[in-house]
């Protein structure tokens, strides 16, 4: 049985004898249960909204938290009608570099409130690309073609689905949609990973020579929060 990722369970009784009678219960783990795999701030607002961004967006408003996975009852859904596969895509900037090792995704309703089939979008397959800067971006390959793998998605638009692959270092990751529901792209977002082997949340508090103060995160480098300098 494949590992799933359900805000509820319904059990539908298909055959029975003499009448429906049924008592049960469900063996599972909490998703941040496996090795490196913390939520890394969509699903509970760690992450402001000014860190999730997108080639376009059809909400009126603007806004990027509708991204957030099981938070929003919509989700993000891209301002093309008629979008090309590969073209589009959802960013989650994690605040500082990071151990990355999956995502949850999850579908959307097009328009705030509907359940009409029409406006229940999700995503059936995509790409996923990291970065430590926002600039330079690599895709996650498959070892048996090194090409960008190709994950699959999700089957319904409101049931979260997790997707775990070997660790990487990232600070960005980026969702390229390339297939989707009748209803077009609809997509809801969590992170899953850790703090990078070796670093400690806090290094410490450093005077400069003029009396500034960095914040310091060791990593195989220091990225300083203040000071752009190096460490």
């Amino acid at each position: 049985m494949p590992v799933l990722a359900p805000l509820r369970t319904t059990i539908r009784p298909q055959t029975w004898k003499t009448g429906i009678a049924l008592r049960f219960e469900l063996y599972g783990c909490q998703i941040t249960d496996a090795p490196c795999s913390e939520m890394q701030g969509m699903l509970s607002g760690l992450l402001p909204d000014s860190q999730i961004t997108a080639s376009s967006t059809r909400d009126i408003h603007g806004s990027m938290g509708t991204a957030r996975l099981v938070a929003s009852r919509s989700g993000w859904s891209p301002s093309p009608t008629q979008p090309l596969a590969g073209e589009e895509w959802l960013q989650v900037d994690l605040g500082v570099p990071k151990t990355v090792r999956g995502i949850i995704t999850q579908g959307a309703r097009s328009v705030e409130g509907s359940t009409s089939a029409e406006n229940r979008a999700f995503v059936r397959k995509y790409r996923v690309s990291h970065s430590m800067t926002g600039k330079d971006w690599t895709f996650i390959l498959d070892s048996k073609t090194n090409h960008p793998k190709i994950f699959e998605g999700n089957t319904h638009y409101d049931t979260p689905e997790i997707r775990r692959f070997e660790e990487i270092p990232a600070q960005f990751i980026r969702i390229y949609p390339e297939r989707w529901s009748p209803a077009g792209i609809g997509m809801r977002l969590e992170v899953l990973g850790c703090e990078l082997p070796g670093k400690t949340a806090l290094l410490s508090l450093n005077l400069t020579d003029q009396g500034r103060q960095k914040l310091c995160y060791l990593s195989n480098a220091c990225y300083c929060k203040v000071d752009s300098s190096v460490c």
